[in-house]
């Protein structure tokens, strides 16, 4: 088993610049949205689950079996995932991830015209529908960090804008 958690996004945070629906936008997700969202998953017993990169076909937990933890707190979106799945621990381990995403369904958003051309979307309410860890892909938030721990290695990672490498 691995271990996989840390912040999927922070709240009140701004994302990369963004292009979706024909505008280039900043995203923010409104502090309380995420903990609405996962209450609501909840009293429904439906699913939200961890996949690699959004892929369907490579779910590594989900919160119906407990094997993920999601809440939200006064940073942001903290996950805690339990992978059992050898083929996505081994995918883990040959490709450490760059930090998390989440699919997720707006049901109330709006649009606040900034400088220029750029847009900023703000997420009031939305359907969460999965967390992504991202091995292939990379955040478009800067405010994500994931740890994955399992008893052969320990490896922490956090994504960041600029990235400088030392030697």
């Amino acid at each position: 088993m691995a271990i996989a958690e840390g912040y999927v996004n922070a709240v009140e945070r701004k994302s990369k610049p963004l292009r979706y629906f024909g505008k280039t936008f900043v995203e923010v997700v409104k502090q309380g949205t995420f903990a609405d969202a996962i209450n609501e998953a909840d009293a429904a017993g439906e699913p939200i689950e961890m996949l690699i990169d959004h892929n369907d076909d490579e779910k590594g937990a989900s919160t119906i079996d407990g094997s993920l933890t999601l809440k939200e707190d006064n940073i942001g979106l903290y996950a805690r995932a339990e992978v059992t799945n050898p083929a996505i621990i081994e995918e883990i381990r040959n490709k450490p991830p760059r930090g998390w995403s989440f699919g997720f369904v707006s049901k109330k958003d709006r649009f606040i015209k900034k400088e220029g051309n750029l847009e900023e979307r703000v997420l009031e309410k939305i359907k969460l529908k999965e967390v992504s860890l991202l091995v292939g892909k990379y955040p478009a938030y800067t405010a994500t960090s994931v740890e994955v721990r399992n008893e052969a290695v320990e490896v922490e990672y956090r994504c960041f804008e600029n990235i400088e490498f030392v030697d």
